[in-house]
């Protein structure tokens, strides 16, 4: 048995370990400025000026917490600004209501570092109950996104 193979996955190379290990790595660097710039589309013409909020949190937050080994906060805090876009300026038709709840979906097995914005996005969702109380179809989709 030569000494290249890898101790953690017998039968594989260690090069082949190296490779997914750099792949991984990568990945988990590029989430969040990927997620952070997918909140560009999602914000109205009118609105883009808003975009300093995830790029202000991803040049200060994912800074800080790059240099330990949280790298899956920054992925989570990025995800929940697309939540927090989606639900700020998509959400007057059905179709961005499914789209949010279906991309709440995942947001619940997120890591504690989102505590912060999983509060902005409870205080979003308090604000849209004042106009719910007119239309029965955005009461549902407030109770529904609040639970």
């Amino acid at each position: 048995m030569p000494w290249r193979l890898a101790v953690c996955c017998p039968g594989i190379r260690l090069q082949v370990c190296l490779s997914v290990a750099k792949l991984l790595t990568f990945v988990m660097l590029a989430l969040p400025t990927l997620f952070c710039a997918a909140c560009w589309p999602i914000a109205t013409r009118t609105q883009k000026a808003w975009i300093l909020f995830p790029i202000t949190s991803l040049l200060v937050g994912f800074a800080a917490t790059s240099m330990n080994a949280v790298g899956e906060a920054a992925i989570a805090t990025s995800y929940y600004w697309i939540l927090l876009f989606v639900l700020t300026f998509r959400t007057r038709s059905i179709a961005g209501q499914c789209l949010f709840l279906l991309i709440c979906v995942p947001a619940y097995r997120l890591h504690e570092g989102t505590f912060v914005l999983t509060s902005a996005l409870l205080l979003a969702l308090a604000l849209r109950t004042h106009s719910a109380l007119d239309n029965s179809r955005e009461k549902i989709f407030v109770g529904s996104a609040s639970c």
